[in-house]
């Protein structure tokens, strides 16, 4: 029986960098954005989809998410894996942000699930959010918004839109006059 012996380590090396997948060529057009509102339907999946966000973000940009979330209703879902807030704290952070306070956030993605939210549409969470969206801060982290109710918010605070029922599809840059 023929032994083939294993390749020394410089071959090895370069055998290993040649079967390498180049993980940036299959982000997400979203991924490079500050400002994103990822839209859809909210159904039995819609936890599947916005974990899959957190994850991609973690591993693309290497940001530590924190969701923020305008109620409790699904913080079970999350806290058990990220850094979640809701209600009063989570306005708390809003504030922060809006005002410059950027140290709470640096290395962080902020995401936003608004569903679903049984509180009132026009509430404090919403005019928070609007206000970050819209303050024109520099050193704001990334943030995300997930909603099934995108006529909601002001869309022309994001700088990328995003279909997130259907993978691959996007809506592209929101509003060039919004980019950041």
């Amino acid at each position: 029986m023929l032994v083939e012996s294993c390749p020394d380590g410089e071959a090895a090396r370069r055998i290993a960098a040649e079967n390498l997948v180049d993980t940036e060529s299959f982000a997400p057009p979203w991924a490079d954005a500050s400002r994103v509102l990822f839209q859809g339907t909210f159904d039995q999946l819609w936890e599947v989809r916005c974990k899959s966000i957190l994850e991609t973000v973690s591993d693309l940009r290497a940001l530590e998410p924190l969701v923020l979330l305008p109620d409790d209703i699904q913080f079970d879902h999350y806290r058990s894996r990220y850094e979640t807030l809701y209600g009063d704290a989570a306005l708390d952070v809003l504030a922060s942000l809006t005002m410059g306070e950027t140290d709470i956030a640096r290395g962080r993605f902020i995401f936003i699930d608004l569903e679903p939210v049984m509180l009132a549409l026009s509430t404090e969470f919403d005019i928070a959010l609007h206000r970050l969206l819209h303050s024109g801060r520099h050193g704001l982290p990334m943030v995300g918004v997930a909603t099934s109710r995108p006529e909601c918010i002001a869309v022309t605070g994001f700088d990328h839109l995003t279909d997130q029922t259907m993978p691959g599809r996007d809506s592209g840059t929101a509003h060039p006059s919004t980019a950041h």
